[in-house]
């Protein structure tokens, strides 16, 4: 009776051990990372949405040949319905955006984020400057953090992607815009 109930314990123990779940981060190269940055940014630019028919319909005949060898792949994944809707969110105020961001209002920050650099005048245009501003972050803040999720990003790693997106934006202001440098202060592009 003894030997059956040590048993049993044992094979409780195991079952639970079986059970424990394990978190496994993934450390990405910062030149994948660049990547990742860089292919947001066209999915941004790019007038149509993220992907079209014929990819999908490639991926959805192709991947399962795949499936088989799959392993941990040092390749940024940034392809997910939260993204997407996000990018879509971010174009239909696209035009707006580029609008005040050349009138001066908005500006790009050194955090993957934009903030306003002159405040307009007119209490309604301030408003709706306001409101583009904290809808730009807000998207933002989804892509990294979706990015974050379906790659298993270490939290130690997460500051280098913010970095890394946010640099590939201020390496795409256009002259005229303005930009935070480092010390917080804004310069326009010459």
């Amino acid at each position: 009776m003894k030997r059956r109930k040590y048993f049993m314990m044992i094979g409780l123990a195991c079952f639970l051990a079986g059970c424990a779940m394990v978190t496994i981060y993934v450390t990405f190269p910062e030149e994948k990372i660049k990547k990742a940055a860089e292919d947001i940014e066209k999915m941004l630019e790019s007038r149509t949405s993220p992907h079209n028919v014929l990819c999908s319909i490639t991926n959805f005949f192709v991947m399962p040949a795949f499936a088989q060898e799959s392993s941990i792949s040092s390749d940024i994944k940034t392809d997910s319905p939260k993204i997407k809707e996000a990018i879509n969110q971010i174009k239909s105020w696209a035009d707006e955006l580029a609008e005040y961001k050349k009138a001066g209002y908005i500006g790009e920050t050194t955090e993957y984020q934009v903030g306003i650099v002159n405040q307009p005048k007119d209490p309604e245009l301030a408003k709706r400057v306001k409101e583009i501003v904290q809808n730009e972050n807000k998207q933002r803040n989804i892509i990294l953090e979706e990015i974050y999720r379906i790659n298993n990003v270490s939290p130690e790693q997460r500051q280098t992607f913010k970095d890394i997106f946010a640099k590939t934006k201020l390496k795409n202001v256009k002259p005229g815009e303005w930009y935070q440098n480092p010390d917080g202060s804004w310069v326009q592009k010459k």
